[in-house]
């Protein structure tokens, strides 16, 4: 409905499965995944495909997560609950970002 098409992964490990360079354009990741945070996860997406945009989706909005989440290469932090109107803003914001990148030779 918002232009996007999802894949859905319940895990972090289902997601990696799903990965491979230049696949996906941005990922939302839930801070509370099983098996993994979804701060470690940002960090193996971002070795395998460094020009994913990354969201990071927590209601745990302290200022250590949010540090750590810089550092793991997060590009976006929205806190829960998601809504419609959340979700097109994370699009417009990872849209513009994309771009940014290309403009910038950034886009690897």
């Amino acid at each position: 409905e918002l232009g996007w098409q999802p894949i859905v992964a319940g895990n972090a490990d289902q997601g990696l499965g799903f990965m491979r360079p230049d696949r996906f354009s941005l990922a939302l990741l839930d801070q509370s995944l099983p098996g993994m945070s979804g701060l470690e996860l940002a960090g193996l997406l971002r070795r395998k495909d460094p020009g994913m945009i990354l969201v990071l989706v927590t209601g745990w909005g302290n200022e250590d997560i949010l540090a750590k989440a810089l550092a793991e290469g997060v590009d976006i932090v929205e806190e829960k609950p998601l809504t419609v109107g959340k979700i097109r803003a994370i699009f417009g914001k990872a849209a513009a970002l994309k771009e940014e990148r290309r403009r910038e030779g950034k886009n690897l």
